[in-house]
């Protein structure tokens, strides 16, 4: 049986084995932006930005495009709710 909880819980798991094993295979790669732009005081209010090393950057031309976000929001809102069980 689908359970909302379960699959939130599962996602955060897939999130965690994913990070684990990037770290595992580019041992270089760091969290630094990551973490600046999720905590740093000068960027409370800040959302929906790119960032790049620390810094506040433009993404591609495809990542500005509210379009395009809009059809991935709605194609995976219909797609769950056409593979969720009722």
């Amino acid at each position: 049986r689908y359970s909302n909880t379960r699959a939130y819980s599962q996602s955060k798991l897939a999130n965690i084995f994913h990070a684990k094993e990037l770290a595992m295979r580019f041992k270089v790669l760091g969290a630094a932006t990551t973490c600046y732009a999720a905590l740093h005081p000068s960027l409370k209010d800040v959302t929906g930005q790119y960032f790049v090393d620390s810094n506040k950057s433009n993404c591609s031309a495809y990542g500005r495009d509210p379009e395009l976000a809009h059809k991935l929001w709605t194609f995976s809102q219909d797609f769950i709710d056409k593979h969720s069980p009722s």
